[in-house]
């Protein structure tokens, strides 16, 4: 997918999270940066740390709306 590959993977991420829609554009937001850098590092270890923190973030906001 060449440059678009960032991108699109970004944007299916968070659109297949869509029990949580109203944090759609928060995550393409947030999650390009990261993914970039994971592409740039061509990193395992760190495509496993992005997506543990984005898991971790996603529990956070759940619970504070349960709140």
């Amino acid at each position: 997918m060449g440059k678009y590959s960032v991108l699109l993977n970004v944007i299916l991420f968070s659109v297949y999270h869509f029990w949580s829609p109203w944090l759609i554009i928060a995550r393409i937001l947030g999650m390009l940066p990261l993914y970039y850098c994971v592409y740039k590092k061509d990193s395992l270890k760190l495509a496993i740390l992005v997506h543990c923190l984005v898991n971790f973030t996603d529990v956070v906001s759940f619970m504070l709306l349960l709140k």
